[in-house]
């Protein structure tokens, strides 16, 4: 948690970067409401060190 802490910290000014996304948030999917005709369902999963957000659009 130091780690990932110390990492974001030096990103802070950096609007780029996103923040390490909280373990509650893993491997859930995401929608959002049906606004004009579209539908966005999201998901972000860790890959190792790394974090991948998956977006999907359905017009």
């Amino acid at each position: 948690h130091t780690r990932e802490r110390a990492v974001m910290d030096g990103h802070r000014d950096d609007n780029s970067v996103l923040p390490i996304p909280n373990h509650v948030v893993l491997n859930h999917l995401g929608t959002s409401a049906i606004k004009n005709g579209v539908l966005a369902v999201a998901t972000t999963m860790r890959y190792h060190q790394k974090y991948i957000s998956t977006l999907y659009f359905k017009p």
